[in-house]
C-alpha cells in the first residue's frame, strides 16, 4: 500500500502523533518519535518497528479507504457535469499551496466554476470561505484569460458539512458561491 508523506502526516495529525510536522507530541514520543534537528535539515524520524505498530496500519487503511471513497465520489460528480456539457480539468495534479481548495475547474461556454471537494471531517468555516475566495483572485491573476469569465466558487460535499457562519454567508452570496450534497 502506497502512501506519500503528505498522506502520513495527515495520519499522524489525527493520530495526535505530532502538531506539524517538525513538532512531536508526548503520544508521538510514545510510539518512538525523535525530532532530528541539524543545520539547514529538521525532521521526525520514527523506529523501524513503527511499521508494525497496529494503530498505525490501521490508520493507513482507513485513510485509503476513505481516500477511494472519496475518488469514487469526485469521479461521480464530475460525470454530471460533463453530461450537462461542462469542460473539466483535474486541478490536483497542478494543485499548490496557494489553490488547495480548487480540485477541479469546470467551464461551459463564458462560466468557469472552481470546484472543491472537501476531504475532512471539520465543517466549512467562514474563514475557509474567504481562504476559497481569495484563492479564486489568485487565480483569476495567473489565469488572466479568464479574467472576462463569471466564475463562481463550488463546495461538492458528501454531507451537510458547513458552519452556521458559513451556510449564511452562502446564502446570501448565492450569485457566486454555492454548495451542493451529492450521495
Amino acid at each position: 500500500m502506497a502512501i506519500n508523506i503528505d498522506e502520513l502526516e495527515r495520519i499522524f495529525l489525527s493520530l495526535l502523533w505530532i502538531e506539524s510536522r517538525y513538532v512531536v507530541t508526548k503520544l508521538g514520543k510514545k510510539n518512538s518519535a525523535k525530532v532530528n534537528i541539524q543545520p539547514y535539515n529538521k525532521f521526525i524520524y520514527w523506529d523501524k518497528n513503527i511499521l508494525e505498530n497496529k494503530t498505525l496500519l490501521d490508520a493507513v487503511t482507513q485513510y485509503k479507504d476513505l481516500e477511494k471513497q472519496v475518488q469514487a465520489y469526485k469521479h461521480s460528480v464530475t460525470k454530471q457535469y460533463q453530461n450537462e456539457g461542462y469542460i473539466l480539468w483535474d486541478f490536483t495534479e497542478k494543485k499548490t499551496q496557494e489553490h488547495k481548495n480548487i480540485n477541479y475547474i469546470a467551464k461551459r461556454n463564458r462560466e468557469i466554476i472552481l470546484m472543491n471537494f472537501p476531504n475532512t471531517p471539520n465543517d466549512i468555516t467562514i474563514d475557509d470561505i474567504k481562504e476559497f475566495e481569495l484563492q479564486k483572485n489568485e487565480f483569476i491573476e495567473q489565469h488572466p484569460i479568464f479574467k472576462d469569465y463569471e466564475i463562481k466558487l463550488q463546495y461538492n460535499l458528501s454531507s451537510f458539512a458547513l458552519s452556521e457562519s458559513a451556510f449564511s454567508y452562502i446564502k446570501a452570496h448565492r450569485e457566486f458561491i454555492s454548495y451542493q450534497i451529492i450521495k
